[in-house]
């Protein structure tokens, strides 16, 4: 099979995840010496007096702009008098002290930020302290199983999947369930997993069923009577069969076994099943009931 140079590469180059600002630079409005540049710049090795120096290479270290200061990535963009006034005047020009009173945004931890806000005149507005909350994993009640599940689409929609893990009065795993669904959305992967829980119960003669997931959407979708249309006749043929079903929500925190299980479930074709009796080989964590973790938000 011919393939072109560009697959060819594709094919044998490290594959790194991908940065929030590569689609700014690399862009086919901007011309790509340009991109270069502001590629270096953003990666520290843009050739500087400064960095010839450190990497062995003999050269003026002084500023070429302003005579006085050494020639770093610092001093050129931040610190030379030049640069200052330059970021002054881009300020008046775009009136972005102006524009800045009306953002509701903040600054994040980062000084080159703080920096340019001050020269251009602008108060800093701080975010608030992220709200640390703890939170636990309930074993049920001794007549009860509790399943815990989790749905993953990678790409919303995408490749997905689900899984469910069903813990007794003890913390013990009785069944740890992933299933694939092909191509799907997220949110019907978190009601896939909690109608695929009450069957599997009900399969297992499971009757006193305790369901918690970390899809408050999902959850409010089953308590509500209110899922999507393709699951009613299931949901309505699986919930009249339980002499007890309880629905709670949770955080993820206190849900990475099942977020884990389902992950395997989204790397599974459609239909395609796993499932162990007991706690799987892959499945190195899991919540204990006497633990207590946390969510910043």
């Amino acid at each position: 099979m011919v393939t072109s140079p560009l697959q060819r590469h594709e094919e044998i180059r490290a594959k790194r995840n991908k940065i929030a600002w590569h689609k700014t630079i690399w862009s086919k409005h901007i011309h790509p010496k340009t991109a270069t540049i502001l590629w270096k710049i953003m990666h520290n090795c843009a050739a500087t007096g400064e960095k010839m120096q450190s990497i062995g290479i003999s050269s003026v270290t002084r500023c070429c702009v302003c005579l006085d200061a050494c020639e770093s990535l610092q001093h050129l963009i931040w610190e030379c008098p030049n640069a200052q006034q330059l970021w002054i005047w881009m300020a008046g020009k775009f009136q972005i002290k102006c524009a800045a009173h009306m953002s509701k945004g903040f600054l994040r931890d980062s000084d080159p930020d703080k920096r340019l806000l001050i020269s251009w005149g602008i108060n800093c507005k701080l975010g608030r302290a992220p709200q640390i909350k703890p939170c636990k994993w309930l074993a049920p009640f001794p007549h009860m199983m509790k399943a815990n599940t989790d749905g993953s689409s990678l790409g919303n929609p995408g490749r997905a999947g689900w899984g469910t893990t069903f813990r007794d009065a003890e913390g013990a795993f009785k069944l740890v369930y992933s299933k694939g669904l092909g191509i799907s959305d997220s949110y019907f992967a978190e009601c896939s997993a909690i109608l695929g829980s009450m069957e599997l119960a009900i399969e297992r003669n499971w009757r006193h069923l305790w369901i918690e997931s970390d899809s408050q959407a999902a959850i409010k979708a089953f308590t509500s009577d209110n899922i999507p249309w393709q699951m009613h006749n299931r949901w309505r043929g699986c919930k009249r069969l339980f002499t007890q079903l309880l629905f709670s929500h949770t955080w993820r925190e206190a849900n990475f076994a099942a977020d884990a299980v389902a992950k395997i479930g989204a790397s599974l074709e459609m239909n395609e099943v796993l499932m162990y009796e007991g706690i799987p080989p892959y499945l190195h964590k899991w919540e204990s009931p006497n633990a207590v973790y946390f969510r910043f938000d």
